[in-house]
């Protein structure tokens, strides 16, 4: 008794897995040691972010 365990896959769940696009939508697999918001998409030019 006294212990707490945590089971699910909320917030703070891992690393995401793609990057998307917040202007176009456009989706591509997240490279491991380079940040989402680093990358430019090659579709219209705007700023990715992290997805699942």
């Amino acid at each position: 008794m006294g212990q707490r365990r945590y089971v699910g896959n909320g917030i703070g769940a891992g690393p995401p897995r793609v990057c998307k696009c917040i202007q176009c939508g456009y989706e591509s697999p997240k490279t491991q040691g380079n940040p989402c918001r680093n990358t430019i998409c090659p579709e219209c030019g705007g700023q990715f972010c992290g997805a699942d």
